[in-house]
């Protein structure tokens, strides 16, 4: 059953159904903030596939001290969608940050569940800017293929470490 969260979001309890819709209205544009945060705030792993990445992302999931080890981020930087500065602060916070030409989703993974949408981790989706859609899915199948395709994300992905190894490659990144 496919339940749609009407303006600002309830946050759903774990006892919700498996699947729910969030659309951003156009007074109400943190929805899809809300629920990505609350399927982060998960123990455990956590991972996110976005092609953009600007700002502070550690406040933007609300990864306290320690959380960032817990993060495995898959992102686009070669297009320069990424912001140097917000990957480096992840990796010293102890993100495992991977990158992936071409990349275009956004899904955000942890053991609270899924949730697959427009939103990039950028405070535009995620603090009151960009009008986003969002599908939450808490099912345990759900979550352990999202699992599955981060694990085949990251097989064929370069580290950002290994990015700004590469002089030439980070120099064209941060151009």
């Amino acid at each position: 059953m496919v339940r749609v969260v009407p303006s600002y979001l309830r946050l759903m309890p774990a006892n919700a159904p498996t699947t729910a819709m969030v659309l951003d209205g156009s007074s109400t544009r943190k929805s899809t903030g809300l629920a990505i945060r609350e399927i982060m705030r998960a123990p455990g792993p956590l991972a996110a596939a976005v092609a953009y990445v600007t700002g502070n992302p550690a406040r933007l999931l609300n990864l306290g001290r320690g959380r960032g080890r817990d993060l495995r981020l898959v992102c686009e930087p070669y297009a320069g969608n990424c912001d140097p500065a917000a990957l480096d602060a992840l990796e010293r916070r102890g993100a495992e940050i991977w990158c992936v030409r071409k990349l275009h989703a956004k899904v955000y993974v942890s053991d609270a569940g899924v949730a697959i949408g427009s939103a990039n981790l950028s405070s535009g989706a995620f603090d009151a800017g960009t009008l986003e859609a969002l599908a939450v899915l808490r099912a345990p199948a759900h979550v352990h293929e999202a699992q599955a395709w981060f694990d085949a994300l990251t097989r064929d992905a370069q580290t950002w470490r290994a990015i700004k190894a590469d002089t030439l490659t980070y120099r064209r990144i941060c151009a």
